[in-house]
């Protein structure tokens, strides 16, 4: 069986852990290890298992949110686990795990940062972290973002892929029938060990050697949207800003950030839009000054990436600062 084969070759998972300004470091077990770094800003935690983990970021989340998140364990795939989170607003600091990491996003945008580069995750699409890689996620606001994970061990990929190693999967997919798949797993789902086992088989499709991967650098997006202006910028004058034809820009610059650049250009229009709000614009202008067609279409733009209306976020009392 592959539980037998996997179960000899499990690994504890590994996490570099940042602390931040008043965390405390509740909620590991003994079979634990931390190292404080010389200057006490920094810990070293290896965590015996993913459920250690869980229980140490959750005694985190207790200091800052309270948002709704569940742990299961299945009996197959030496004790596959998933993690389900509704309205997740910590933010946690670099951390990795030996395992790849599949996550469903269900409302908001994610933000998934890794050492080198940024990648957004919309309501729908699956963010991949690549195993023993470092990186944080966080939701793109303040609103929060909910969504399922899995994790799925290396060997477990090779396996399927016929005895071949994964190099990495695709960083954001959007697949609607592994996202059929995914929302089909809970604790009580009887036929779990075949949609898991579907899941692998369609991740393949998506496999990539990442360590062969050569990925445009957009750094200078920021700087051109500056220059230029949300309103006024378009898709042609992006591409010619890169040299490359609108097609060829559009799939590399989706390739290193997971979004397409029209959807990038709108997040930033929301944030626009979010701070008018927040200093109480009228939806209606904020939506004219931010280049949507109405008060309709700015809401709608909200619910999609924020997962809230404009006007939750203008009723909103939440201090909000750095955005």
């Amino acid at each position: 069986m592959i539980t037998h084969e996997l179960s000899h070759k499990r690994m504890w998972t590994n996490t570099l852990l940042y602390q931040l300004p008043g965390q405390k470091l509740d909620g590991r077990r003994e079979e634990d290890e931390c190292i404080r770094s010389a200057s006490g800003d920094a810990v070293i935690c290896i965590f015996a298992n993913d459920r250690n983990l869980f229980l140490f970021w959750n005694s985190l989340r207790q200091h800052f949110v309270g948002s709704s998140f569940k742990y299961f364990k299945y009996d197959f795939f030496d004790g596959i686990e998933m993690f389900v989170s509704e309205d997740e607003t910590a933010y946690f600091p670099f951390h990795l795990h030996d395992y790849f990491c599949l996550s469903l996003i269900t409302r908001g945008t994610e933000l998934l940062q890794t050492q080198n580069a940024k990648y957004y995750a919309t309501a729908g699409m699956l963010s991949i972290t690549q195993a023993n890689e470092a990186h944080r996620n966080c939701s793109l606001n303040d609103s929060g973002y909910s969504y399922q994970t899995i994790y799925i061990h290396p060997e477990l990929l090779r396996y399927y892929n016929n005895g071949s190693e994964v190099g990495g999967l695709q960083r954001v997919i959007e697949d609607r029938k592994i996202a059929d798949l995914f929302t089909l797993l809970t604790d009580q789902q009887p036929h779990a060990f075949k949609i898991v086992e579907q899941i692998i088989k369609k991740l393949l499709f998506y496999r990539r050697a990442y360590a062969q991967q050569k990925v445009h650098s957009f750094d200078l997006m920021d700087e051109l949207i500056a220059s230029i202006g949300l309103n006024r910028l378009s898709l042609d004058q992006m591409a010619d800003y890169f040299c490359m034809s609108k097609y060829h820009f559009i799939r590399r610059f989706k390739e290193a950030n997971g979004i397409t650049p029209q959807v990038y250009v709108a997040l930033q229009r929301l944030r626009n839009a979010k701070k008018m709000l927040l200093q109480g614009e009228e939806i209606k202008t904020a939506a004219f000054l931010n280049g949507f067609y109405d008060a309709t279409h700015l809401n709608a733009a909200f619910k999609r990436y924020f997962g809230v209306g404009a006007l939750a976020i203008k009723n909103s009392n939440i201090i909000h600062s750095g955005e």
